[in-house]
C-alpha cells in the first residue's frame, strides 16, 4: 500500500489514540481506625451491634471477616460473630455498615469467645450472598487479577475465598461496595 494513502487515511480517521485529560473521581475513604465501633444494621434497619474488629490472615494479609459484637451491656453478655467481609456493605451518606443477617439468628446463635476467634467468616449467619456485581468487583476490580472462582467455589459457602481480600483492599472495598437496599 502506498504511504501517501496511509497518511491520508490517518488524517481522515484522526489519531488512533486520543489523549484526553482524565476526569477526577470523588473518593470517599475510611481508615481502619474509623471502622472500629461503627454501627451495623440489617437491610430492614434493625440495629445489630458494632463492628469491633477485622480478622486478617497473617500470611497473606487478606481480610477474612468483620467481628460483629451483639447484645450485652457494657461489654458483659456480649456475643461476637464472624461476618464474612464479602457480606459487609456500606450505607451511602451514613457511618453504618449493612449485613443481611436476621436479628433472631444472632439471638439464637452461640457466637464465639473473644479469645477463640474462628478461622473464617460464618456464612450460615448471612441470608443472601452478595449481588453478582459485588462478586465481580471483589474478583478483579481492586487492581488484582480476577480469581475465576464461581460462587460455589472458595472457602466456606462464600462467593470467593476471603483470602482474596487484603488490608490494602479495605479502602477500595469501602468505596466500591454499595448498600444492597430493601427487599
Amino acid at each position: 500500500m502506498n504511504l501517501r494513502w496511509i497518511r491520508l487515511a490517518e488524517r481522515q480517521a484522526g489519531p488512533a489514540l486520543e489523549t484526553r485529560p482524565r476526569q477526577e473521581e470523588t473518593v470517599s475513604l475510611m481508615r481502619i481506625s474509623d471502622i472500629r465501633d461503627t454501627r451495623i444494621r440489617n437491610p430492614e434497619g434493625e440495629d445489630l451491634g458494632d463492628l469491633t474488629d477485622i480478622a486478617i490472615d497473617r500470611e497473606s494479609g487478606r481480610i477474612i471477616y468483620a467481628v460483629l459484637s451483639y447484645g450485652g451491656i457494657l461489654g458483659f453478655g456480649e456475643k461476637h460473630f464472624a461476618i464474612p467481609w464479602e457480606a459487609v456493605r456500606t450505607h451511602p451518606g451514613e457511618r453504618v455498615f449493612v449485613v443481611d443477617v436476621d436479628k433472631r439468628t444472632l439471638e439464637s446463635a452461640p457466637g464465639f469467645a473473644r479469645d477463640a476467634m474462628p478461622r473464617e467468616g460464618d456464612w450460615s449467619l448471612v441470608r443472601t450472598l452478595p449481588p453478582e456485581p459485588a462478586v465481580q468487583t471483589i474478583a478483579g476490580g481492586w487492581g488484582g487479577e480476577p480469581t475465576g472462582q464461581q460462587a460455589s467455589e472458595g472457602v466456606g459457602a462464600g462467593p470467593l475465598s476471603p483470602a482474596r481480600l487484603s488490608v490494602v483492599d479495605l479502602q477500595a472495598s469501602l468505596r466500591g461496595l454499595e448498600y444492597c437496599g430493601e427487599r
